[in-house]
């Protein structure tokens, strides 16, 4: 499974990616320009490696559209005011704690 955190690059998900991969003994990596992030995952994906995936946007469709047709892939968007999420998205507030939002995503991802 690979977990894609989704957000602005200012509210902290350099921190939650990195502490979530860290208590789930799970890769980590950050997106960065130029990156190939399709390969990335599916590198992970087709080793049956879990890979836990900083995404610095604050687009989720954008994230997604990128990953599209790969699985499993899950999303979490990082939301500084209460909103409808896209997809089938976790929707997380950004100013959580750190243990806050690792809980929320290993309850609703069953991790």
């Amino acid at each position: 499974m690979v977990i894609v955190l989704v957000a602005a690059a200012v509210n902290g998900t350099d921190v939650a990616t990195r502490a979530l991969a860290e208590r789930l003994g799970w890769a980590y990596a950050a997106v960065g320009r130029g990156d190939d992030v399709r390969r990335m995952v599916r590198h992970a994906l087709d080793r049956r490696e879990s890979l836990v995936l900083a995404w610095p946007a604050a687009d989720v469709a954008r994230a997604a559209a990128a990953l599209d047709g790969l699985r499993p892939v899950r999303f979490v968007a990082f939301q500084s005011t209460p909103a409808p999420v896209p997809f089938q998205a976790l929707g997380v507030d950004a100013a959580a704690d750190v243990e806050v939002i690792v809980g929320l995503v290993r309850l609703e991802f069953g991790v």
